[in-house]
C-alpha cells in the first residue's frame, strides 16, 4: 500500500518541478520587463530576420551605444541591454521563448515560484 502512494507523491513533485521556470527564462522575463520595447523593433529587424541580419543590427547598435563612443548618461545601461537582447535573438531556443512572450505575454508574476529565486 505504501508504494503506490509514494509513486503518486513523487510524480506530483516532478510535475511541479517541470512547470517552474529556469534561471534562463527568469532572466529573459526580467529583460523583457526592463527593456519594455519589442526587441525586433529596437534592432530594426523583422521577426523572421536571419542570424546575419541580427548580427548586423547588433553591430550597428553596439557601435552607437558603446560607452566609449557615446557620452549619454544611460549609454552603458543601453549597451548592456543591447548585448543581452543580442544573446536572446541569436539563440534559437531563447528566441522561441521570447516569441512566446510576444504572443502570450509574460507569465503571471504573482505565482509563488516567481518569487522563489
Amino acid at each position: 500500500m505504501l508504494r503506490p502512494t509514494l509513486v503518486v507523491f513523487l510524480l506530483g513533485i516532478c510535475g511541479r518541478v517541470d512547470s517552474a521556470w529556469n534561471s534562463e527564462e527568469l532572466a529573459l522575463y526580467d529583460l523583457v520587463e526592463e527593456v519594455n520595447t519589442n526587441f525586433y523593433d529596437l534592432f530594426g529587424i523583422a521577426k523572421d530576420a536571419s542570424i546575419g541580419e541580427i548580427k548586423k543590427a547588433y553591430r550597428r547598435l553596439s557601435l552607437e551605444w558603446h560607452p566609449d563612443r557615446n557620452s549619454a548618461p544611460d549609454a552603458s545601461e543601453k549597451f548592456r541591454q543591447i548585448v543581452s537582447i543580442y544573446e536572446v535573438l541569436k539563440s534559437s531556443e531563447l528566441r522561441e521563448k521570447y516569441d512566446n512572450v510576444l504572443e502570450f505575454g509574460l507569465p503571471d508574476w504573482r505565482q509563488p515560484i516567481y518569487y522563489y529565486r
